[in-house]
């Protein structure tokens, strides 16, 4: 099924790390290829990111128990309209799908996501 995420990909297998002060490993990190982007998952901050002609686009979530709480999604101006905003949801529920997580999609933008690919196999709970 083709969900305007036609290309899927890892295209770094496992965690990248960036050390703290101590040298110890501070925060895991992922990058992703999604429709040609490079969606980079900082889960110390819980945020996915895109960077498009030196301008960030974020999604950023909570995690609590067994559920994800997609917050807010933001995407530069400049570069609107190019499905930077659905590759990050793809990404944030692709990711609740590896981690079985409940996708609780605080953002508006996200619920219209969610509502637009009904067949998307990953476990909601609507807030009211």
């Amino acid at each position: 099924m083709d969900h305007g995420c036609s290309e899927f990909r890892s295209i770094v297998r496992g965690p990248l790390t960036k050390p703290d002060s101590e040298g110890e490993a501070a925060n895991t990190e992922h990058l992703t290829l999604i429709n040609g982007y490079g969606v980079f998952h900082d889960e110390a901050s819980g945020r996915f990111e895109i960077l498009v002609e030196g301008l960030t686009a974020e999604l950023t979530y909570r995690i609590e128990g067994d559920r994800i709480f997609l917050l807010n999604t933001w995407v530069p101006a400049a570069v609107e309209g190019r499905g930077i905003g659905s590759t990050l949801v793809h990404a944030a529920v692709a990711e609740a799908k590896r981690r079985s997580l409940t996708v609780v999609p605080v953002c508006s933008f996200v619920r219209f996501w969610l509502e637009k690919h009904p067949d998307e196999q990953v476990a909601v709970e609507w807030p009211p």
